[in-house]
């Protein structure tokens, strides 16, 4: 009981606020461009309106069966999250849908997965199992570049789908590492590495393979 009320005091309440103000309009604003005559019940699972309340009341369960889950799980099971979700993007290559020109998607029947929304968590607990090492100094060289591959590799991997706007978004995880010490011209380092990983598989490695696929 005095641990579920510790969870309860340890929650970020300011936090959980703007989450929700945050997902009160995201669903407004699709209810709008959405709203059909045909289909004007608001909760209605067969409009997009709909399957979004769906998703949110589903992520609203997850959120708090993890919050009852000790913390010494993700520290444990951290790097082996990190590994599952870098093979979800490997096997987007073998087994992804396009769609919209980004092989992306898992398509399973007619649900369709984008696993590069959940790599995020992974790599976070990635980083989580990391910097929790009591041994891990980010003053030190190897250290800086064991934190810069753990974010580099799922953005190309990400990128190579093409999925720009993902790939740049893992940029964010730098901050992390700064707070715990990442020398700045290293957060800067990585900027620019990234933007130029990112530009390069876009206009060269992209244009090249539909070259080459049109004419062989």
């Amino acid at each position: 009981m005095s641990r579920n009320k510790n969870i309860l005091f340890d929650v970020d309440w300011n936090l959980i606020m703007i989450y929700f103000a945050l997902i009160t309009i995201g669903l407004v604003t699709i209810y709008a461009t959405s709203y059909s005559s045909e289909h004007f019940k608001i909760v209605d699972f067969n409009v997009e309106y709909g399957k979004q309340i769906g998703f949110i009341l589903t992520g609203i369960f997850i959120i708090i069966f993890l919050l009852f889950i000790e913390s010494r799980f993700y520290m444990q099971f951290g790097s082996i999250f990190y590994f599952i979700a870098i093979l979800s993007l490997i096997g987007l290559f073998i087994f992804g849908k396009t769609v919209n020109g980004a092989k992306s998607w898992y398509a399973i029947g007619n649900f369709t997965l984008q696993p590069a929304e959940f790599v995020k968590i992974g790599v976070a607990l990635g980083i989580a199992k990391l910097v929790g090492d009591k041994q891990f100094d980010l003053k030190n060289f190897n250290n800086q570049v064991k934190a810069f591959l753990l974010i580099l590799i799922p953005v190309i991997l990400i990128a190579l789908q093409p999925d720009m706007g993902s790939a740049l978004v893992f940029f964010a995880f730098f901050f992390v590492f700064y707070r715990e010490g990442l020398p700045k011209y290293f957060i800067i380092l990585g900027l620019v590495f990234i933007t130029l990983a990112v530009t390069l598989i876009k206009f060269w490695i992209l244009p090249i393979e539909m070259i080459l696929a049109i004419l062989f």
